[in-house]
């Protein structure tokens, strides 16, 4: 997955449609913190913040809710700056 600088979802890959239950046409371009509903809600934000600073780091035990009163998905991730030309940080992946 990849976000832009306003935490809007840019990409959302294939792996991400099976551990999310969501197909990415009913994603893109949404908050990613209002797609995803994440069992450390309040750490999201501070994540996002730390990756589009610059920081790579992992996160882990990650719960992803499903749609459709699926069980939950569980995760482990890797935040890290999605940089653009000449190394500007545009986002988090």
């Amino acid at each position: 997955m990849v976000c832009d600088a306003g935490g809007r979802i840019t990409i959302w890959n294939t792996f991400v449609e099976q551990v999310s239950g969501l197909p990415a046409g009913d994603v893109l371009g949404k908050p990613a913190a209002e797609v995803l509903t994440f069992r450390q809600a309040r750490l999201f934000a501070t994540w996002f913040a730390r990756a589009r600073a610059g920081e790579v780091f992992d996160a882990a035990d990650i719960r992803v809710a499903r749609p459709g009163g699926s069980p939950p998905s569980w995760i482990a991730s890797r935040f890290a700056p999605w940089r653009k030309a000449k190394g500007r940080i545009g986002g988090v992946i």
